[in-house]
């Protein structure tokens, strides 16, 4: 069970001889093995108010890749589980930027941060007391200063705001939750306590849109590669007839560049036989429903139609793509053949369309040889077919790095 934090301790961390005790304990290993002599080590240097340091400690480092400025951040595990990360929240506080934002379930204050930075006019509420104090904490630490109150989230405090709210998806059992009734606060419940009002809803990547027809756009969002969310837009101003942007991919990296697709984007391609280069397109544009879309502002096709694998002579730039340098229908034994006969005996196998587990296969043909390649497998039409490829990276310029 996470460590539950007591509002005292949360003063006490806080408190001038609270960061005294964490600088005392911020030499520590806090590794699985040192826990014990942990312990008492942070028994020796801070007494009863070992544990609340340990814990913060902890989460600290756990926050370092995902949190900006978070060294001096005060934590509850499920809410730094669960928070955005920096620069997706930067992202989608973007998109508000210049109104008057109000995050309903600020928690320890992650988006509030970001979105603080941006608005008009901000404000934060969580029913949380703890929570709220850390939150109150963390965003005098990124230098910004919200509105903080103590509020339900489906009890309206503000007018005219923008809200923005991120349910929490975990059950008591830590198992993760899809039906919008089972969200803490329940999507429905969320949506009927602000008639009228903008909305903006994190979620998790995998949530069905069937069961939000209220939002009138679905953005799906990755960091370097990895999708971290869907973002549910429920803009009042517009309609079925406008045009406007219902599905929209957004992909960030590290260094700060972002991209976006979207279907009011062209998607008329053709499907026809394999160029020189295979392109496995960002998660979100394929959660997003966007790959036509994709392509078609690259000059790439299909394979087939049904699969999410494109094809093209150019890259596009900033990609890690896969040079055909054969094929042929897949076939296992001669596979193991073709690779055997490359000297392979390091293999990445990517599968889309057909059933195969590619770490069953990679045992399958224990291959031994020293070079190194990439083998995409999936079907054309109901044909299956194997890529031989040797993957490169694509540099923003559009040349290939290695």
């Amino acid at each position: 069970m996470p460590y539950e934090f007591s509002l005292a301790e949360v003063d006490f961390l806080r408190s001038k001889a609270g960061k005294e005790a964490l600088d005392r304990c911020g030499d520590l290993a806090l590794g699985a093995t040192s826990r014990i002599v942990d312990v008492q080590r942070a028994r020796q240097l801070v007494g009863d108010r070992y544990a609340a340091v340990l814990e913060t400690l902890t989460l600290r480092r756990k926050a370092v890749s995902k949190i900006d400025g978070s060294a001096q951040w005060l934590f509850e595990s499920n809410a730094l589980q669960q928070a955005s990360a920096s620069l997706v929240a930067r992202h989608r506080a973007s998109r508000l930027s210049g109104r008057d934002v109000h995050d309903v379930t600020c928690s320890v204050g992650a988006d509030l941060v970001e979105l603080a930075k941006v608005a008009r006019r901000c404000f934060g509420s969580d029913f949380d007391s703890v929570r709220l104090a850390m939150a109150q904490h963390n965003t005098a630490c990124a230098g910004v200063s919200p509105v903080i109150l103590r509020a339900d989230a489906l009890a309206p405090v503000t007018r005219n705001t923008v809200i923005v709210a991120d349910p929490a998806r975990r059950d008591s059992t830590g198992k993760r939750t899809w039906r919008p009734q089972d969200f803490a606060p329940a999507l429905d419940d969320l949506i009927e306590a602000y008639p009228g009002r903008d909305l903006v809803v994190k979620c998790a990547p995998g949530i069905d849109p069937d069961i939000v027809p209220w939002a009138t756009e679905i953005e799906l969002v990755s960091l370097d590669g990895q999708v971290r969310e869907a973002c549910l837009w429920r803009t009042e101003n517009s309609n079925e007839d406008s045009g406007l942007v219902t599905r929209r991919a957004s992909v960030l990296r590290s260094d700060g560049s972002l991209w976006t697709v979207t279907d009011a984007d062209p998607s008329e391609i053709v499907v026809k036989a394999p160029g020189e280069w295979i392109i496995d397109p960002d998660g979100a544009v394929v959660r997003a429903g966007l790959v036509r879309h994709y392509a078609a502002r690259h000059g790439l096709w299909q394979l087939d139609e049904r699969i999410a694998y494109l094809t093209g002579d150019t890259p596009p730039p900033g990609v890690r793509a896969f040079r055909v340098l054969e094929f042929g229908q897949y076939r296992e034994k001669e596979l193991r053949k073709t690779l055997r006969s490359r000297d392979v005996g390091r293999l990445e196998i990517l599968v889309r369309g057909l059933d195969i587990d590619p770490d069953a296969l990679r045992q399958r043909l224990k291959l031994q040889g020293s070079a190194e390649a990439s083998v995409v497998l999936t079907r054309i039409g109901r044909t299956p077919y194997a890529f031989i490829c040797r993957a490169e990276r694509i540099n923003d310029a559009g040349f290939v790095v290695g």
